[in-house]
């Protein structure tokens, strides 16, 4: 499909829908294709998600990969599951399969998020490098 931007036309291509639900039925809806701009083509990943889930859209797409990944660990140790669609409880079923309740709490902030798993709030600036990381541990 091509687009005239004013500035040039660009076209996208391969475009591949999908829906990411959590298990309280909210969902973000994304898009991911290709973008061509004269010559050259790029991948466009988009993502669009409920208000409700904003805190936690924001907080993962602000940090770091060892930084979420150290989010992620603080949630676990505390029987949660943090995603970019909320914070649920996490508990293994008798087959050692994850079962993944309701969000626990509503979290309108990145404040919030932080708040519910005992932490100091980090703002995006310190959310990048190893000591970052091992400060939440």
């Amino acid at each position: 499909r091509c687009c005239d931007t004013g500035g040039g036309a660009f076209q996208v291509a391969l475009p591949v829908g999908s829906r990411a639900r959590n298990s309280s039925g909210n969902h973000a809806v994304s898009y991911m294709g290709i973008i061509r701009i004269g010559d050259k083509h790029r991948r466009i990943d988009m993502k669009a998600y409920p208000v409700e889930l904003h805190a936690f859209a924001l907080l993962y797409f602000t940090g770091g990969t060892h930084f979420n990944r150290g989010m992620r660990l603080v949630a676990r140790r505390r029987g949660l599951s943090l995603s970019d669609l909320g914070l649920r409880s996490c508990v293994k079923d008798g087959n050692g399969e994850k079962v993944k309740g309701a969000n626990i709490a509503p979290c309108w902030t990145e404040h919030d998020v932080f708040a519910l798993l005992d932490l100091e709030y980090r703002p995006p600036t310190q959310r990048q490098n190893a000591a970052d990381v091992r400060s939440l541990c």
